[in-house]
């Protein structure tokens, strides 16, 4: 399945498949008050399926991710999922 994003804003948007049109997920991102007045802004992004059901959960500090969970498995931050805290695109 092709998934295609339907705004040009990723972290709130709804994902849906690209030949049926059918609504494959929904990602819903909030900025958290900062509370310790560090000026990193923290945020928490919501994946759901298409029966409102949480799939997915990533916790943000500034523009890394510093938790990732899939359905029921602990991925950790961005050093545990590439394996490096940064990611180069080429």
């Amino acid at each position: 399945m092709i998934l295609k994003f339907t705004t040009p804003d990723i972290l709130n948007t709804t994902l849906v498949d690209a030949r049926t049109g059918f609504l494959a997920y929904n990602i819903v991102t909030h900025l958290l008050p900062d509370e310790i007045q560090t000026d990193i802004p923290i945020r928490n992004t919501w994946i759901y399926d298409p029966k409102g059901s949480v799939v997915g959960k990533m916790e943000w500090s500034g523009r890394q991710p510093r938790d990732i969970v899939v359905a029921d498995e602990t991925i950790g931050g961005l050093t545990q999922l590439f394996g490096s805290s940064t990611v180069r695109f080429l």
